[in-house]
């Protein structure tokens, strides 16, 4: 069976994301202990690309050059983007055009 994605709110995910955190103190086997690790994981990774999402968004929308450069340095942080590797300042991308 082909997994499929939902949509789910927010508020569901970081609620089962507390939930397993708080199952850590609980006596558990180790498949259901393996479950919640999974989840708990699962839901983190969702929580996590739905903050960096909103961050890109606020960036594309962003009303002043000051706001837009803010919000590109907190979207490139979030994606793991070291500082080393980013230009100084937001440009343009234009491709090489050859003709032959």
């Amino acid at each position: 069976m082909k997994p499929q994605n939902i949509q789910v709110p927010l508020k569901l995910l970081t609620n089962v994301h507390v939930l397993m955190a708080m199952l850590d103190n609980v006596i558990l086997d180790e498949d259901t202990r393996a479950l919640c690790v999974e989840i708990e994981a699962m839901t983190q990774a969702k929580i996590d690309a739905i903050n960096k999402r909103n961050v890109y968004s606020n960036y594309k929308t962003a009303q002043t050059p000051e706001e837009r450069e803010q919000y590109r340095n907190k979207y490139l942080n979030k994606a793991g983007i070291q500082p080393d590797f980013r230009p100084a300042d937001e440009t343009s991308y234009k491709p090489e055009v050859h003709i032959i």
